[in-house]
């Protein structure tokens, strides 16, 4: 089950860390040992995220009170992997609460990560991932992140990447209790009722966050060689096997249940109506009608001709297969492609594409692409058109809109109003390889390039060191940018027509 909560306007550039959670396209790939204490399970395959290690049912040590041992070693004869340990996950899902760990530390050594987190239930369901992690030989520190699957397919993680958290003990000399918290909207990461951090979607690299039913999984592993090794250290085996406690892991009951975030349908034709709170709703299969009412709500239709009604609150509806009608209704709301197929779609009207049907869209104010080529056209609202990859075309039509191509070559086009054309990287424009924005009209239009560089930028006649410069006449002009400083063209935006172009078209 997927829900996607927000939209993600990232490159997709990341931190180093890896995702600890299995890549098995079916739980039963993944789980092929039962555990004897009721409410766990047990892996027993390669390993996904190094290839020095093969899960073992053999390295979980379980004990007559239901705690158990994972246990690192290396592998017995005629193993395919080097090392062998244990990865337990629960039976147990859920989409909000809070989850315990309690277990104490291993010695750790240099390239050893032991891994408390929360993974989406469905291996095939886009990548939703809370992390505790000892990484390397200090248990006396503790990593933390988040993983999140962008509405365009990219696995983006906490801005400025892993969170190094001084514990104040050193966990490998006894227990303590680990908790993450999750509800529809945060996550917060305790110890020992300690709370450490919450997070929310604008911690994430493009804001990106989405709900989805999780799982709680402990494990222990070596890292591969070469990538990881700038993480967590060369993998050095200290001569004996390595050994984490577990005394308990699990779902815990604080407070009730938490309050509905999700409302799922099936492959029939469902009535969903949401509440006054933020709701996530998904139709799945069949002809379904999706009801948000009030609160901010993320309404996903699924397979079939859906009726998607967002109703009061700044709502997101994600374009799907199937022809469905989307009515925004009140608040400013977002409307995201969810295909790598291009689309050509059309606000307040009809748009058909082979890959995603015939879609008609009202009272929607801003579209996100995908990651095919989109011709998306705005209407007499205020618009946010934002490209996201791709090569794409973005109509502005009526009202002061704000159009942003992202990655690809784009073509860009106002229409009526005073509109912004938003460039957040010289990447989103590179020099070869740029947009064309084909109205522009000076002393109403207006360039953002306050994003495009860490460095003050300087507009002038001639290139200069992180200087902004016009090339070529009226008829065939270029506005280009050095942003690392080498006076050479970084941003290059192409304009069409007799463009007039003054150092106050720009936002810098």
């Amino acid at each position: 089950m997927e829900q996607p909560m927000a939209l993600d306007f990232s490159s997709g550039k990341k931190a180093f860390s890896p995702s600890l959670g299995p890549t098995p396209t079916s739980l039963a790939s993944i789980f092929t040992a039962s555990a004897p204490t009721e409410g766990y399970m047990v892996s027993d395959y390669p390993a996904t995220q190094t290839s020095r290690l093969r899960w073992s049912p053999d390295n979980v040590i379980w004990h007559p009170d239901g705690s158990f041992d994972l246990v690192l070693e290396p592998s017995p004869a005629g193993t395919d992997r080097p090392f062998v340990s244990g990865e337990v996950a629960t039976t147990a899902t859920a989409m909000t609460g809070t989850w315990e760990w309690t277990l104490q530390a291993p010695d750790m050594a240099s390239g050893s990560v032991l891994g408390m987190f929360l993974f989406q239930a469905d291996p095939q369901s886009p990548r939703a991932e809370y992390d505790f992690e000892f990484v390397g030989d200090d248990t006396t520190q503790i990593e933390l992140n988040v993983h999140m699957q962008n509405v365009s397919g990219q696995i983006v993680t906490l801005e400025g990447g892993p969170q190094t958290i001084d514990l104040g003990f050193d966990a490998a000399l006894g227990q303590h209790s680990y908790t993450i918290e999750v509800t529809g909207t945060s996550a917060t990461f305790t110890i020992d009722g300690r709370e450490l951090a919450t997070y929310t979607a604008a911690d994430m690299i493009g804001d990106a966050w989405r709900v989805t039913d999780l799982r709680a999984y402990v494990d222990l592993w070596p890292v591969s060689p070469g990538g990881q090794e700038y993480w967590a250290g060369p993998w050095v085996y200290p001569g004996s096997p390595m050994v984490a406690k577990v005394t308990a892991m699990g779902m815990v009951t604080q407070g009730g249940e938490p309050p509905p975030t999700g409302l799922v349908g099936n492959e029939l034709a469902n009535l969903l109506a949401g509440t006054i709170g933020n709701d996530v709703m998904d139709g799945r299969g069949g002809n379904d009608t999706l009801n948000g009412n009030a609160g901010d709500d993320a309404l996903l239709g699924g397979a079939g001709n859906d009726h998607l009604f967002g109703g009061d609150g700044a709502d997101t509806f994600f374009l799907d297969a199937g022809n469905d009608l989307i009515d925004g209704g009140a608040g400013i709301d977002w409307l995201a492609v969810a295909s790598a197929v291009g689309v050509a779609l059309t606000l307040g009207k009809s748009g058909r594409d082979a890959a995603m049907g015939n879609d008609t869209v009202k009272n929607v104010e801003n579209v996100i692409g995908g990651a095919g080529n989109d011709t998306i056209t705005g209407d007499r609202m205020a618009n946010i058109l934002l490209g996201s990859t791709g090569d794409d075309a973005l109509s502005g039509d009526k009202g002061n809109d704000v159009l942003d191509g992202g990655l690809g070559r784009d073509r860009l086009t106002g229409g009526q109003g005073a509109d912004t054309f938003l460039f957040r990287s010289a990447t989103d424009s590179p020099r070869g390889a740029g947009d064309t924005i084909t109205d522009f009209r000076g002393g109403q239009d207006k360039i953002d390039l306050m994003d495009i560089s860490d460095h003050s930028l300087t507009f002038g006649k001639t290139a200069t060191s992180y200087g902004i410069w016009t090339e070529g006449d009226k008829r065939s002009m270029h506005l280009v940018a050095d942003v690392d400083g080498d006076a050479l063209p970084d941003l290059d935006i192409a304009f069409a027509g007799n463009a007039r172009f003054t150092a106050s078209d720009l936002i810098l």
